[in-house]
């Protein structure tokens, strides 16, 4: 049994019909699109083209739908990048390493 999707914008679980996650699948509870850079496995912010695929084209909104012919599904929920958890995450290292000094 594959791993659940979750949508990239809200968390909500979602349902995919077919096999593969199309460019026009939306997420039924916010209506966020779902095949784009933020649900996809290979998302990493900070490479070269916010992607751990070197060959996927420049794509400018990484939250609007694409064509990108590399897309996975990424399994299980993101962490909200926009969220106070990164931030909390990076505090708490911060003060980790201080201590170091």
């Amino acid at each position: 049994m594959p791993a659940p999707l979750f949508c990239w914008a809200c968390g909500h679980p979602v349902e995919i019909v077919s096999a593969a996650v199309g460019r026009q699948d939306r997420c039924e509870n916010c209506q966020r699109d779902l095949h784009v850079c933020k649900n996809c496995k290979w998302y990493e912010p900070g490479l070269r083209n916010d992607c751990r695929e070197p060959m996927t084209e420049r794509i400018l909104d990484r939250e609007a739908a694409n064509f990108c012919h590399f897309f996975v599904p990424f399994e299980g929920k993101r962490a909200d990048l926009t969220s106070g958890e990164v931030a909390k995450s990076k505090a708490k290292l911060d003060a980790l390493f201080s201590k170091l000094k």
